[in-house]
């Protein structure tokens, strides 16, 4: 169940044995020119600590981790802050983790279903962007990994509408086109290949999330299945495990390149 916060009172999903642990704000931006640009987007995420006392967390028990302010690695090792934070939920000393957006929590969806499996693990609900999040309510835990893996998706479909040449829309205006008619001839035609790129990233981090989450702390699932035959040593069933996701994995990814080769016919490129 999603709990909407307010700043007034605490939601019914945050109880005090909650707030008797640390309530944990992630802080992170790629890079230093990210954190001197995007200042509105830093302060933004460190607003999270007056939610939290807003919600009941003392001054003293609000740890704000901004180690990976401008850190550019993308290896958890080498990136303090996010290590920080698996370790202090690991030690089970987290009541509830705070960010402004799903994507601050990690670098990529491996390391999202990492950590969304452990503060499953360890009774820790997320809050995004004001939202209570809580990871063992099967809507909110699908929701959480969906806004994860969304993230390739968004960026891909930005990165093609910001890359339309300059010189259809000029034409588009010569022409006279309406506004639907552009956005129908120009703009979709022009981010539909970013679009479908993100998909095919969206659709492996799917499939990487859905592997580590069955592996850890489930009870179902083909993961499940092989952290219980690597117990009793039953290789067999472990191999079974890996070329079924492998199985999986090839026929959703070629399901999507057949709708790009489709969708994308028009497209003259060296591949065709």
């Amino acid at each position: 169940m999603t709990t909407t916060a307010t700043f007034s009172s605490r939601p019914a999903g945050i109880t005090d044995s909650h707030v008797a642990r640390y309530a944990l704000i992630y802080l992170r931006q790629s890079s230093l020119s990210q954190v001197e640009h995007n200042v509105g987007s830093t302060a933004r995420q460190y607003k999270a600590k007056d939610l939290a006392q807003e919600w009941g967390w003392p001054e003293d028990r609000i740890i704000v981790v901004d180690d990976d302010l401008g850190t550019s690695s993308t290896q958890a090792g080498k990136r303090r802050g996010f290590a920080h934070v698996l370790d202090l939920i690991n030690r089970g000393q987290v009541g509830a983790l705070f960010t402004v957006h799903a994507d601050r929590l990690a670098r990529n969806l491996l390391e999202f279903a990492q950590i969304v499996t452990l503060c499953e693990k360890h009774f820790v609900p997320l809050v995004i962007d004001g939202e209570l999040k809580d990871l063992h309510e099967t809507h909110d835990r699908l929701l959480t990994i969906l806004l994860g893996v969304f993230v390739p998706i968004y960026i891909h479909t930005h990165n093609g509408l910001r890359t339309i040449d300059s010189r259809y829309v000029e034409l588009a205006q010569t022409v006279g086109l309406s506004q639907w008619d552009f956005v129908r001839r120009v703009v979709l035609p022009g981010a539909l290949p970013g679009f479908l790129l993100g998909l095919r990233f969206a659709v492996t981090g799917a499939w990487l999330s859905l592997v580590v989450v069955e592996q850890i702390n489930s009870t179902s699932g083909i993961g499940y299945m092989m952290e219980l035959a690597r117990t009793y040593g039953q290789t067999d069933i472990i191999i079974v495990g890996l070329v079924v996701y492998g199985v999986l994995g090839l026929l959703s990814d070629a399901v999507v390149r057949l709708v790009q080769r489709r969708a994308l016919s028009w497209r003259r490129t060296l591949a065709s």
